[in-house]
């Protein structure tokens, strides 16, 4: 309208474009910059004119009222609810680290680590339950029957139930931040720390008892640390590993696996130091061991000799242990019985 001045019309860039034109075109002359300044007036009077109509037409329509509000509610209610894979991912870390505390807290209470164990388990499984089901119970608009766990409760010791209770009470602040409330509309509200109220960790003044820190030092007993690290190696190894990267790291450890980068000589131990020909050439031991150079029991231990030489499973010591045993077994009596059998199956071989 005639009360908009002409930087309200066009805005701030494009009037400082227009102004440039105007410059370059009509450097010393006032008229014709006052006669572009009227020119964009007019055309923002007859665009205005134009489109008003139309535009108040289109904000009375109800469908396209009703249309602006579910987006403004859909935007509202994206914004409040957070993440679900950022909050499942938290929920899970949560409950191992539940799991974690009541098994230190039952062994603690004199409770085996054992017995700990299933306690922990069993006490968080619940309580998800529990939880799961009152969710449901409230999506639905179902009253939660509660009969069933004053049973479950009268059945079970005070010192175990306590336990139980832990869990679904921490259980309940970790699991579904996006549970609706009352009215079904509003998510629940994150509670953040109001600046305004001073801190205890801030403010207060220094004694000045140790003017230089740097020749302070920490002096503390090696076998607490260690303890606390066997501890913490127990709790940890008592639930399993977190998640696949530790499941991999533990049996690395353990000899399961290869570590990187893979080596095909891994864990050979004392095998490392032995020579290669030391596995192939086997026949020059068979000189020493008493056995005859020809006939059958010559040509038996080659073969043997070289089967064991193409067997990568076998150490050197196996197969010094496999030549001395049939050594011991093909005394001067069994080579006797051979010659004489082979001898006889020759002879048979040529009146045959």
């Amino acid at each position: 309208g005639p009360s908009c001045s002409t930087k309200d019309v066009i805005g701030d860039e494009l009037l400082d474009a227009v102004n440039a034109v105007v410059n370059d075109l009509h450097k010393d002359d006032p008229e014709a910059k006052k006669t572009f300044v009227a020119l964009i007036s007019h055309e923002k009077a007859t665009y205005d004119e134009a489109t008003g109509a139309q535009m108040q037409e289109m904000l009375d329509d109800k469908a396209i009222q009703g249309l602006l509000s579910s987006v403004a509610a859909d935007a509202k209610a994206s914004s409040a609810i957070p993440n679900r894979f950022v909050q499942e991912r938290q929920e899970r870390r949560g409950l191992l680290l539940l799991r974690k505390e009541i098994f230190y807290q039952a062994v603690q209470s004199g409770i085996k680590s054992t017995e700990a164990q299933k306690l922990a388990e069993n006490a968080v499984a619940e309580a998800q339950e529990r939880i799961a089901a009152q969710r449901k119970a409230q999506l639905e608009g179902i009253e939660a029957s509660k009969e069933a766990e004053k049973q479950q409760k009268v059945k079970r010791a005070e010192e175990e139930q306590r336990f139980y209770d832990y869990a679904y009470q921490m259980a309940e602040k970790m699991l579904y931040h996006d549970d609706v409330l009352g009215d079904g509309t509003k998510a629940r509200k994150t509670i953040k720390p109001d600046p305004a109220v001073p801190s205890l960790l801030k403010g207060s003044k220094r004694l000045g008892i140790w003017k230089n820190l740097e020749e302070c030092q920490d002096h503390s007993l090696g076998f607490w640390s260690e303890w606390d690290l066997r501890a913490a190696r127990i709790i940890n190894q008592s639930l399993g590993p977190e998640n696949s990267f530790e499941e991999q790291i533990q049996w690395t450890e353990q000899g399961k696996q290869w570590p990187y980068p893979i080596d095909n000589e891994y864990m050979l131990g004392p095998e490392a130091e032995v020579p290669f020909y030391d596995h192939i050439f086997l026949e020059r031991h068979l000189a020493g061991l008493g056995l005859p150079k020809d006939g059958p029991i010559a040509h038996f231990m080659e073969l043997v000799c070289v089967g064991m030489s193409k067997n990568p499973y076998m150490t050197r010591e196996k197969k010094m242990e496999n030549l001395n045993a049939f050594a011991e077994f093909f005394n001067e009596e069994k080579q006797k019985l051979i010659k004489k059998l082979h001898e006889e199956e020759q002879l048979a071989a040529q009146q045959a």
